[in-house]
């Protein structure tokens, strides 16, 4: 399944637990599907006040609105930042990934292949830490949300590594859709506890299946959808787009 946001108020907030402080290399993945972008969206985000960024895969501020963007610092204070060529916002199913190795890389993948565009600053070696909230479908920002960061789209299969995928890795993720067992997980969030067209509401939460048991606290009501992926071996549903 997956989680589809309003671009209103609908995001999830996973707190701050020790195991998604990274500090050195690190994944981020997740499946989306999104069209007229306008501005930089939250997709994973893990910001307390810019430029604190221990890392955030967003949408693009400026246009080409369609690219996926990742930030990083490596000190508190220098943002490095490294745009795809590629985009995302055609209304289709497709797979994003950021990966950082230090002093090495930060690449950004979509649908299993690179696709890097420019990159802003120096790979730094070490991931900056800090005490925000990692939040899916907004910005996070000083424990809260970055005004108008809301994605306005459906996201599936959320994850946080604490290594750097390789390439083959990434096109594993991609092309098993959800069915693989690749390790060094800190972070993962099907979105799959209720069926299509359910509401989450209340004291609904989004379950975090890996050991850190960071489960994302609603704010909104984000609907649940089908997503083309597949857990346990199952097939969940096959997506023509």
């Amino acid at each position: 399944m997956a989680l589809d946001f309003d671009g209103n108020d609908d995001h999830l907030d996973m707190g701050d637990p020790a195991a998604l402080d990274i500090t050195g290399a690190y994944t981020l993945a997740c499946w989306v599907k999104c069209s007229s972008l306008t501005t930089a969206f939250g997709l994973i985000s893990k910001v307390l006040g810019a430029p604190n960024f221990t890392y955030e895969l967003i949408t693009a501020g400026t246009a080409p609105f369609g690219n996926i963007v990742v930030n990083t610092s490596g000190d508190g204070s220098t943002v490095v930042t490294r745009r795809s060529s590629g985009a995302i916002d055609d209304a289709a199913w497709h797979h994003i990934a950021t990966v950082f190795a230090p002093s090495t890389n930060l690449d950004t993948y979509i649908d299993g292949a690179l696709s890097n565009g420019s990159l802003t600053g120096t790979i730094p070696a070490s991931t900056y830490t800090n005490a925000g909230s990692l939040c899916i479908a907004t910005r996070s920002y000083n424990k809260t949300t970055y005004p108008g960061s809301h994605f306005p789209g459906a996201i599936a299969d959320a994850r946080v590594y604490n290594r750097a995928l390789s390439a083959g890795e990434i096109a594993m993720l991609y092309h098993l859709r959800g069915g693989d067992n690749i390790d060094g997980l800190v972070g993962r969030w099907p979105m799959n506890e209720k069926i299509d067209g359910a509401i989450m509401s209340g004291g609904d939460v989004t379950i975090d299946v890996t050991p850190t048991g960071a489960h994302g606290a609603l704010n909104g009501a984000p609907i649940y959808r089908q997503a083309p992926l597949r857990y346990f071996g199952a097939v969940e549903a096959v997506m023509t787009d």
